[in-house]
């Protein structure tokens, strides 16, 4: 490995970036001697290929870095090859790439979202020094990757010799950092879950509020305990499941009815935190599915509902005028509606969007597996 690093150091030094790096462009030769290949999509550090403009994704998406999966060509360098060296490293030492979807689209947002499932977990007995190398190319900060192939061909050499290497495992901070992107929907759900239980507890203790205490403090905790243990359980499976259509419906499903289950128990409509039905239509769209959007919207719009209606029927002082509750209604599948257009807008990639890969039908032609390469015709 550490000859092709040299190799493609050989490349930079006269001005090339390859931007296509993956096992299938490495050959050996007859003496064994790798060979990197497949220079179609290289182009010159301070210069351009004219290949590509802002915004169009070439490359292989299972082994490019973040800034080339975003469509952000003028970023593209050094740090890029680097990455992809440390992609193919990942392919040797676990047997699959560091990303692998279902469609180009999908493993293209993976590169942008997600960090890399720790080569230990699923190869044990590679070293931890290895590891710890390999993530040091797949950072998605291109400034936190080797500066160089050399630097990184130095580690390895560095590693063979038996001698310390320079690269270093991330500290808690990294690590927590790490984990939050490798599971974004669990990361996000325990955050909301501590700020609606911190929430809870300033009403409760600092605002003094008699209601917020006793049984209904234990039905709370309960709740949140609960809300958690379901989430953790959903994010388990979809590491064994994760093209589960039924595993990605019934986490939002369980999302939704707990937090309407908390609004029935509390106040109902006239509740403050009715805002949470806007903001679980919103996190619906990072799963990138339009039937899901309209699902969970039309469940909000049918929750809210019963909401109204029990209030009007059995809480009488709890109940909002048709005032109040058309216009949430109607901002609920506004708020759907706009959620969809979104995705169909990002998936047509009819105009670059910072931080977002753009799918557009070319690409999808090009690779229909995504160990392919993207490429314009």
């Amino acid at each position: 490995m550490n000859a092709v690093a040299e190799a493609i150091q050989y490349a930079h030094d006269h001005g090339i970036i390859h931007r296509d790096l993956k096992p299938a462009n490495v050959l050996l030769d007859a003496h064994g001697h790798p060979r990197v290949t497949d220079f179609g999509l290289a182009k010159l550090v301070n210069g351009d290929s004219h290949l590509t403009d802002t915004g169009q994704v070439l490359g292989t998406p299972s082994y490019m870095p973040p800034e080339q999966a975003a469509g952000q060509s003028a970023r593209v360098g050094v740090p890029a090859d680097v990455y992809a060296l440390g992609a193919i490293l990942y392919s040797l030492l676990t047997g699959r790439p560091p990303f692998r979807s279902d469609t180009p689209f999908q493993t293209l947002v993976r590169v942008l979202e997600e960090e890399p499932p720790a080569l230990r977990s699923i190869a044990r007995t590679v070293p931890r020094d290895l590891e710890t190398i390999c993530l040091k190319c797949l950072r998605k900060e291109p400034h936190r990757r080797y500066g160089s192939a050399r630097e990184l061909a130095d580690d390895l050499q560095r590693y063979l010799a038996g001698e310390p290497i320079l690269a270093r495992p991330l500290g808690p901070v990294g690590r927590v950092r790490r984990w939050a992107r490798r599971r974004p929907a669990l990361a996000v759900t325990l955050v909301a879950l501590v700020v609606f239980y911190a929430n809870h507890l300033v009403s409760a203790y600092a605002l003094r509020a008699a209601d917020e205490r006793g049984a209904f403090q234990w039905f709370v905790t309960s709740l949140v305990i609960l809300w958690a243990a379901g989430a953790t359980t959903f994010q388990y499976l979809t590491r064994w499941f994760r093209n589960g259509r039924v595993l990605i419906y019934g986490w939002a499903t369980m999302d939704l009815l707990l937090f309407t289950g908390f609004l029935a128990v509390a106040d109902g409509p006239s509740s403050s935190l009715l805002l949470g039905y806007p903001l679980l239509i919103a996190g619906t769209a990072l799963r990138f599915r339009i039937g899901l959007i309209w699902f969970i919207t039309g469940l909000s719009v049918a929750a809210y509902v019963g909401l109204a209606l029990d209030a009007y029927w059995y809480r009488p002082h709890l109940a909002t005028t048709a005032h109040d509750a058309v216009p949430f209604v109607l901002g609920l599948g506004v708020i759907g509606l706009i959620q969809h257009l979104i995705f169909r807008h990002i998936r047509r990639g009819d105009e670059p969007a910072a931080g977002l890969p753009l799918h557009r039908p070319d690409a999808r032609r090009h690779e229909a597996e995504p160990g392919k390469t993207l490429t314009r015709k």
